[in-house]
C-alpha cells in the first residue's frame, strides 16, 4: 500500500502571509550628545590611523612561506641542470653511461 505524502509545512492561505517570514529586523542605534564637529574630528583621526596601519607591499608578510618555497625549488632546479651538465661531459669523456646502461639492463632483466 502506498503512503500519502505528508506536507511538512502549512499551507497559508492567499492572504496570509506567515509571521516569521517577515519579521522587522530590529536595529539598534546609539544617540550621544557630542557636537557634530567632534565626531568629524574624530572620523579623521581614524582615517589617519587606518593609513598609517596599511602596509606597503613591500612590507607584506602573508607570503613569506611561498618566498622560501619557491628560492628552494629555484636551487633545486638550478642544481639538477648542474648534475645533468657535469654528468654530460663526464659521459663524453669517459663513456661510463652506455656500460652503466649495459649493466641495468643486464641485472633488472629487461626483456623489450
Amino acid at each position: 500500500m502506498s503512503k500519502k505524502k505528508k506536507n511538512k509545512f502549512k499551507k497559508s492561505k492567499h492572504g496570509q502571509i506567515s509571521s516569521h517570514h517577515n519579521a522587522p529586523a530590529v536595529v539598534k542605534t546609539s544617540v550621544t550628545d557630542e557636537p557634530i564637529s567632534d565626531v568629524a574630528s574624530e572620523e579623521s583621526d581614524s582615517v589617519e590611523e587606518a593609513e598609517e596601519t596599511v602596509e606597503s607591499p613591500e612590507e607584506d608578510h602573508r607570503y613569506d612561506y611561498v618566498k622560501k618555497d619557491v628560492k628552494k625549488l629555484i636551487i633545486s632546479v638550478i642544481g639538477l641542470f648542474a648534475i645533468m651538465i657535469v654528468v654530460y661531459f663526464l659521459n663524453q669523456k669517459f663513456l661510463f653511461l652506455q656500460s652503466l646502461g649495459d649493466w641495468i639492463y643486464k641485472i633488472a632483466n629487461f626483456q623489450i
